[in-house]
């Protein structure tokens, strides 16, 4: 993962106006039909009817919410804006990788808040405004193929937002958008060899952003390419079956938290919330059903980590929610709120983060608004009711033998302790971090070590060199552990314990207990030395 960039050096507005009956009848750019009717890969045969994406707008029920009120307002003054509020800012940016990451971001919610809005309100001012946005995005000069989660946010926002609003398009803007989808993501991920390709057989948390993508845009022009609609979900849906299965990555969602961290765990699952929801409008096509079987794993385990350990500003010992909004939380929550293992705990997290949501848009500015995805998402099931005893510790993420992380509690206190391996991708390189609340309230910090994409060399975050966790002192001053460390976390009684014999250079046994009272953590190290 490439950390984004904030300045805006470059904005190019397009030219897309509203007219009195509709956004929708403007001019499109015209696209190369060849690039959709070439017989790039071999093709399945059509299969199905269109199918409604994440909800069916026009019959979901939205639950009776804090968050409507301030999305209908949203919602309100983007259609009040008079021109769609995304615009491409083209490739001056210092960072060319991530050159349209904050737009994708940024569409992906706007689509949610219309959506939204439209199936609270039924109003088509809400759908009339989307289709103009849509269509503008279709009329962006790239998509920037040269990173894959930008086309992957990008292409997300556009099927869904293209689902949504089809019957609102002439042929032409139909054809525009759908062209598009082929172009920028179907055919580069499913028959070329390079490029987005490469993440067919990857690992890590960008084979489920892309391959779900893929899936939903596939799904999207079922009824306008059938044949490059079957060639795409059959590639998203075997990439994501692979990466979904123990065997796949060695990092499913299945187990838990993944070795990549809990910001990216749940990035993963933002994006599989909208297969899940998918799949349950679309519950009565077996063609649909069918396609997707074995993609989606359930989300029970991640419900259970966040029913028990998660908290409103998760202590995740890597990097904050706050600095990355494209993790779209809310939006995994909701989805695991139907779990049997959710209950109280995950739903007062889902508000609490609603509450506090935020729609920026780059040029803009940014507005309260919640997830009007994750409100879809919700409405269209049944949540859990587990109770989460008051007293705990709990571990989970990997085999039962190495568990990634744990988390007690004891009244209002709380801590969580990690033992992720060094050289998982974004581990961050530090083996038994601590994290300790009172409430919210962090009373003791570790939010790791840097090791991906920031200028200059990596540093501790925390004020001294070992902070929370123990490495050894090299003559340079450098505190490390070994790159290939890990740990095991397991729950001890009402707390927890941390093993590892692959951390410290000359160590083989290195034990850290965390231990919990209403009023105090204590951490007991204990180790050995092999010299």
């Amino acid at each position: 993962m490439v950390r984004m960039r904030r300045p805006v050096l470059l904005s190019l507005l397009l030219a897309l106006a509203l007219q009195a009956l509709g956004v929708v009848q403007g001019d499109v750019p015209s696209l190369d039909r060849g690039v959709r009717t070439a017989p790039v890969c071999p093709t399945g045969p059509p299969v199905g009817t269109p199918v409604h994406l994440v909800a069916d707008l026009e019959t979901v029920q939205v639950r009776d919410s804090a968050s409507r009120g301030p999305l209908i307002a949203a919602a309100d003054a983007i259609v009040a804006s008079g021109s769609p509020p995304v615009t491409y800012r083209g490739d001056g940016d210092p960072d060319p990788l991530r050159y349209l990451y904050d737009e994708g971001v940024a569409l992906r919610r706007v689509t949610g808040v219309l959506g939204y809005a439209y199936a609270a309100t039924h109003d088509p001012k809400y759908l009339d405004t989307l289709a103009g946005v849509v269509v503008g995005v279709a009329a962006w000069p790239d998509w920037n193929q040269g990173h894959p989660l930008d086309t992957a946010q990008v292409g997300t926002a556009v099927a869904l937002a293209y689902s949504w609003t089809r019957d609102r398009l002439t042929p032409q803007q139909r054809e525009a958008v759908t062209g598009v989808l082929v172009e920028r993501l179907l055919a580069p991920y499913a028959c070329d060899g390079g490029g987005l390709a490469r993440y067919r057989i990857a690992t890590g948390n960008q084979v489920t952003v892309v391959g779900s993508a893929v899936v939903l845009a596939g799904l999207a022009l079922r009824a306008d390419e059938p044949q490059w609609s079957a060639t795409a979900v059959r590639a998203g849906a075997d990439a994501l079956r692979r990466f979904a299965s123990p065997d796949g990555s060695g990092r499913s969602l299945a187990d838990g938290p993944t070795a990549e961290g809990l910001m990216y765990t749940t990035y993963e699952a933002a994006n599989l919330a909208l297969l899940h929801a998918t799949l349950r409008a679309g519950a009565a096509d077996p063609d649909l059903t069918g396609a997707l079987a074995g993609t989606v794993g359930p989300l029970d385990p991640l419900a259970d980590w966040n029913e028990r350990c998660g908290r409103v500003a998760e202590p995740n010992v890597e990097d904050a929610w706050d600095v990355y909004p494209w993790v779209d939380r809310a939006t995994a929550l909701a989805a695991m709120a139907a779990s049997p293992a959710a209950g109280g705990n995950v739903r007062a997290l889902l508000d609490a983060l609603q509450q506090a949501g935020r729609l920026t848009v780059p040029g803009h500015g940014t507005v309260a608004a919640p997830d009007g995805i994750a409100e879809l998402v919700l409405s269209s099931l049944t949540p859990g009711s587990a109770v989460t005893p008051p007293v705990q510790a709990h571990a989970s993420g990997g085999r039962p033998d190495a568990r990634l992380y744990g988390c007690a509690t004891n009244g209002s206190m709380y801590a969580l302790l990690t033992g992720i391996p060094n050289d998982a991708p974004h581990g961050h390189a530090d083996v038994g971090n601590v994290v300790v609340k009172h409430g919210e309230q962090t009373v003791l910090a570790d939010l790791g070590q840097r090791d991906y994409g920031f200028r200059g060399a990596p540093v501790w975050r925390a004020s001294t060199k070992a902070h929370t966790t123990i490495g050894v002192l090299r003559p340079d001053g450098a505190v490390d552990q070994q790159p290939d460390g890990s740990g095991a976390v397991s729950a001890d009684g009402n707390g927890l314990l941390m093993t590892s014999s692959t951390a410290l250079e000359g160590v083989p046994t290195w034990e850290r207990r965390v231990s919990l009272t209403e009023s105090s953590v204590r951490i007991a190290d204990r180790l050995t030395s092999s010299t």
